[in-house]
Parts: structure tokens; C-alpha cells; sequence
């Protein structure tokens, strides 16, 4: 019986998280206006958007490592294999992060102001150099303790322990803006909703999703020549990490 519900429910949500996502952007433009609190405002928002598409979708978060934790600014990269891992990262994040998000999504109209005004990052991935700079742009906000999230794969992949190849923009930012690098395993994501599906955890009325975060990587202080190298030492090392521990899970 819940397995024939599971599929009613996700036939419902994916029209529900469209107008739901709406709702809350036009909110998100309102009270940016009445001059609140961004930290907190954007906290509150984005987990009682995120919160809500997860319950409703039968998902529970059990989150892991959040004690590895540096202070200050940071960068999160996580392996991308699905929409729910942005909502699994708002609700398991313990400080406001900012994403990145894709150009395309900035023609949207009301969801392109409110993510503006929510501190998205635009990313064009079919243009490095503007990119790059719109993480030099971003390098103030780190020194005063912005957080931010980026997936250096680029785009969803499959999933099930599958880690596609990584982009080095992402550890340019890091190295440039001298700050540590958390790598993020989300496991289970795939199961809620994979990269070719559109309604959310069909045939499965409960669904566990794992949010851990492993040991952070520093940059070393580089300059010149070496920045390249430092860039490419933090990619490998970030892969292997994450490429190791999601084998651990699914073997």
C-alpha cells in the first residue's frame, strides 16, 4: 500500500516543490527589501524550503562529521548526482552556504532575483574566464567568513558511488581566496531522485540520504607557477578522498 502511495505523493511533489520554490522566492524578495537580517533571514529561508521538500518527499538526513568543521570561510565540494542534494546540504549545513549556481538558472523570472539576492554564485560553465572571476569577486566575501558550496564535477552524474571527473575552478578559488577546502559525501540522493527522473522517490515511502564531511584540505601559500601545481595537488587529493570514501559505501 505505501509503495502504490509512494508514487502518488512523488506525481504531486514535483509540481508542489515548482510552486512551492516560487512561494518562497517571492518571499525572499520581499523581506530582503524590509531590510532583514541576512544571515539569519537566508538561514531560516532555505531550511524551511529545503525542510519542508524533504519531509513531504519521505526523505530523512542523518548528518555526519559536521565537527571537522573550520572556522571562518570555506569552501564545501560534494559529489553532484542529484536536485535533492542541494535541499540535503541547506538542511544538513549548520551555517548559511552559498552556492553555485548555473547561468541558465539566472533567466528565471522571480527565482533569478532571489537567488541573487540570496548570494548564489553565477556560473557559466561554457566560459572559464568569467568564472574565474566571478570567484576573485567572491574572495572578499571569504575573508569575512562567507561559506560557500560548489560541485567540481560540474553537472550530475549517475551516482551509486560513480565520482565523475573534477574541474579545477573550484580549487583556483581556494588557493586564491586561502581558504580550506570541506569535502562533503552525500549518499543516497541518487535513490530520491536520479539525474534522468522527475518525480522523487518512487516505490519508496521512507528514504535515508547520508550528508558527511570528511577532513579538510589547506592550501598551501603559492604564488605564480606554483599556484598551478598547488591547484592541481588539491584536486587529486580532494578526488582520492572522496572517490575512497564513497566506495566505502556502496563497495
Amino acid at each position: 500500500m505505501l509503495t502504490l502511495l509512494s508514487y502518488l505523493r512523488g506525481f504531486i511533489m514535483t509540481p508542489f516543490a515548482v510552486l512551492w520554490t516560487l512561494f518562497l522566492s517571492v518571499l525572499v524578495i520581499l523581506f530582503t527589501g524590509f531590510g532583514c537580517s541576512k544571515e539569519t533571514f537566508f538561514y531560516l529561508i532555505k531550511n524551511v524550503w529545503s525542510k519542508v521538500i524533504l519531509t513531504l518527499s519521505g526523505v530523512e538526513v542523518e548528518v555526519r562529521g559536521t565537527e571537522r568543521l573550520p572556522s571562518g570561510g570555506f569552501l564545501y565540494i560534494f559529489n553532484h548526482t542529484s536536485h535533492f542534494d542541494i535541499l540535503t546540504m541547506f538542511v544538513a549545513t549548520p551555517r548559511v552556504c552559498y552556492f553555485g549556481a548555473k547561468a541558465e538558472l539566472f533567466s528565471i523570472p522571480i527565482f533569478n532575483t532571489a537567488i541573487k539576492a540570496g548570494g548564489a554564485l553565477r556560473i557559466e560553465r561554457s566560459n572559464r574566464a568569467k568564472v574565474m572571476e566571478v570567484y576573485k569577486e567572491a574572495e572578499a566575501r571569504v575573508a569575512k567568513g562567507d561559506v560557500f558550496a560548489l560541485a567540481p564535477e560540474g553537472t550530475r552524474q549517475k551516482g551509486f558511488g560513480f565520482l565523475g571527473p573534477f574541474k579545477t575552478g573550484p580549487f583556483y578559488f581556494s588557493v586564491n581566496a586561502k581558504m580550506p577546502i570541506v569535502p562533503v559525501i552525500l549518499v543516497g540522493c541518487e535513490k530520491v531522485l536520479g539525474k534522468k527522473d522527475i518525480f522523487p522517490n518512487l516505490g519508496h515511502w521512507k528514504q535515508k540520504v547520508i550528508f558527511e564531511c570528511l577532513d579538510p584540505i589547506y592550501p598551501q601559500p603559492v604564488a605564480g607557477e606554483a599556484i598551478d601545481v598547488e591547484v592541481k595537488r588539491l584536486r587529486d587529493v580532494a578526488f582520492e578522498k572522496m572517490s575512497q570514501r564513497l566506495k566505502e559505501y556502496w563497495g
